[in-house]
């Protein structure tokens, strides 16, 4: 992979810069979406789950989601956490992906698939913690 990106949508240049910098800082949905799977959130709902205040869409990706694990101290960059109902799930490998209802709002979490074991069954009950350091304002 090259040490810079440019990246094109519709003959113009959207974003440039090192892959990482794109993949964690995307500045509108086009490139959120071309580097992988985010979680788009508006910005009433991200008030409503992250207690933030925004003026646009957040991404979140489904690898800064987290499952609440009884007894794991968590840093002050997560989020307090929210309930969830599994809606979906899909084994992918070494990852597991689950679509989750919280708040009406319907976000992807991915999770190592560690065994069989850890499977969560669809209408399960779940406490998420959002990595806030992780969500992002995005352009349309």
């Amino acid at each position: 992979m090259s040490d810079r990106i440019f990246l094109m949508n519709k003959g113009e240049i959207v974003q440039q810069g090192e892959p990482e910098a794109i993949y964690t800082h995307p500045v509108n949905e086009f490139v959120a979406g071309f580097m992988g799977h985010y979680n788009l959130v508006e910005a009433a709902q991200a008030k409503s789950l992250f207690d933030l205040e925004v003026n646009s869409k957040v991404a979140i990706r489904p690898e800064s989601i987290y499952v609440r694990e009884q007894g794991r101290q968590y840093g002050e960059h997560v989020s307090a956490p929210r309930t969830g109902i599994i809606k979906n799930h899909q084994l992918l490998g070494n990852v597991i992906r689950y679509q989750v209802d919280v708040d009406d709002c319907e976000l992807t979490v991915d999770l190592l698939n560690r065994s069989s074991e850890r499977l969560l069954s669809v209408g399960s009950q779940l406490e998420l913690l959002f990595n806030l350091n992780e969500i992002q304002p995005v352009r349309a």
